[in-house]
C-alpha cells in the first residue's frame, strides 16, 4: 500500500477555543505511528478527524490524493478499520452478528482471520449479547470489528484499554506485523509501549503538534519534561528501548 494519510492545515474549534490547531502531517504506511500527549492534548480528536467522524473547521484530510470528504462511507470502511474509545452500537447485538459472522458456515477466509486474531478469543463471545460483556470483553469485540476486515489503514484509540497484559502484548505484536502491509495509527498513554512498537510518533500538546518523526527523535528527555512534566530518560538494553520515569518536574 502506498497511500499516505495527509492532514493539511487542520484546525478544529470548540466554540472560540481551538482543539486542534494547524495540524500538518504526512503519515506514511508500512509501520505503526503512535499519537502521544497528555490528557486533553487532542489525541482522540485528531484520530476522529483522521477517519472522518469529525469535519475540521479548516484544512483537509486526504488519503492519497483524494480528500476524505469525497470518499463514500463504503469506500472509507474498506480503506480504514477504526476502533474508537468506548463506542457502542445503539442496539444490543449478539457478538457473532456484530462481527458479521451470523448465519451459515464460515468460509476459509473468515476462519483464517479468526485464527490470526486468536489472542482476542472472539469465538467464546459469539453467543453473548453486547450488554452481557465486561469492559475487557467489549474491547475485544471492538477490536475484532476493526481487525476482521482487510482495511489497509487501521486507526485505533487506546487499543489495549481494558485488556489484560497478555492480550495487549499479543495485540501490539499483531499490529506491528500487520502494519508492514498497510499502516497503523494509534493513540497511546503508555510511553514504554510507544517506544517499543511505534517507529514514528506524533506528539501533541494543547492541540498542536510539538514533534513528529522517528520515535527516538521525538520522545526525549527534553520533551518528557516540556510536554509531560516528567523527569525521565530512554535506555537501550538487549536491542530494546524503554522509558524510565524518575519523577515529575511540575
Amino acid at each position: 500500500m502506498e497511500l499516505k494519510l495527509l492532514l493539511e492545515g487542520v484546525t478544529l474549534n470548540r466554540g472560540a477555543r481551538p482543539i486542534l490547531e494547524e495540524i500538518n502531517l504526512a503519515v506514511e504506511p508500512g509501520h505503526i505511528t503512535g499519537v502521544v500527549g497528555p490528557n486533553g492534548s487532542g489525541k482522540s480528536t485528531l484520530l476522529r478527524v483522521a477517519y472522518g467522524f469529525l469535519e475540521p473547521d479548516s484544512g483537509v484530510v486526504r488519503v492519497g490524493d483524494k480528500p476524505l470528504r469525497e470518499w463514500s462511507p463504503r469506500e472509507l470502511s474498506v480503506s480504514m478499520g477504526v476502533c474508537p474509545q468506548e463506542a457502542e452500537p445503539s442496539l444490543d447485538f449478539q457478538v457473532e452478528q456484530l462481527l458479521g459472522l451470523k448465519g451459515g458456515c464460515l468460509g476459509e477466509a473468515l476462519l483464517d482471520k479468526l485464527r490470526g486474531l486468536s489472542f482476542l478469543r472472539l469465538e467464546e463471545l459469539f453467543p453473548k449479547q453486547l450488554s452481557q460483556l465486561s469492559g475487557g470483553e467489549r474491547q475485544r469485540v471492538r477490536l475484532g470489528v476493526a481487525l476482521m476486515g482487510s482495511s489497509p489503514w487501521l486507526i485505533l484509540d487506546e487499543p489495549a484499554n481494558h485488556l489484560d497484559l497478555a492480550t495487549g502484548w499479543s495485540l501490539y505484536h499483531y499490529l506491528r506485523e500487520r502494519a508492514v502491509a498497510g499502516g497503523v495509527v494509534m493513540a497511546l498513554h503508555d510511553l514504554s509501549t510507544a517506544v517499543r512498537f511505534c517507529r514514528k510518533l506524533v506528539m501533541l500538546s494543547q492541540g498542536r503538534v510539538t514533534g513528529y518523526g522517528e520515535t527516538e527523535d521525538v520522545l526525549t528527555t527534553r520533551s518528557l519534561d516540556e510536554v509531560f512534566g516528567l523527569k525521565g530518560r530512554l535506555i537501550k538494553q538487549g536491542g530494546e528501548t524503554s522509558v524510565v520515569i524518575e519523577g515529575v518536574t511540575r
